[in-house]
């Protein structure tokens, strides 16, 4: 949901935030999970002491624990993903964008917005599961590794 919002973002508004979608998807992606899981405990758990730097807290014993213990690995592995979606989105919605239907729907009167909602992300979302299928794949080899850095029984 996060990299749609951001890479539609990006592709309607252009300026700072296309350049802000682009340079977080580039980043993202290059930095590996581990990397990036390693980089957030050391800002949230070490510096900040917001949340715990290892240790997994089962949902049954504490709810407000169990969030509090999966959220660093859950955002390490989520971040490269959102990066990748949010970049296929954008170049898909820009291609939408510039198709004669979508000329054609505000001409006949349509606002922007519903003929984005509507017509562009249907054209677009077929690129973007694509993405998604492959990001799957690579979250799995992803979560072995990041399960380790924080300690979560896997």
């Amino acid at each position: 949901i996060i990299a749609v919002g951001l890479g539609v973002l990006a592709a309607v508004r252009r300026g700072w935030i296309d350049r802000f979608v682009q340079f977080f998807s580039v980043l993202g992606f290059a930095i590996p999970g581990f990397l990036i899981a390693l980089g957030l405990v050391l800002l949230f758990a070490i510096n900040l002491g917001i949340f715990k730097a290892t240790g997994y807290v089962s949902l049954s014993t504490s709810f407000s624990g169990w969030l509090t213990s999966v959220t660093l690995p859950i955002a390490a592995l989520a971040i490269g993903a959102i990066g990748a979606v949010a970049q296929q989105v954008r170049g898909s919605v820009i291609d939408a964008l510039q198709r004669d239907y979508v000329r054609t729907l505000r001409s006949r009167g349509l606002g922007f917005r519903r003929v984005v909602v509507k017509h562009v992300l249907r054209n677009a979302g077929g690129p973007a599961l694509a993405v998604l299928a492959v990001q799957f794949i690579g979250l799995l080899g992803g979560a072995v590794i990041v399960e380790q850095i924080f300690a979560i029984p896997g």
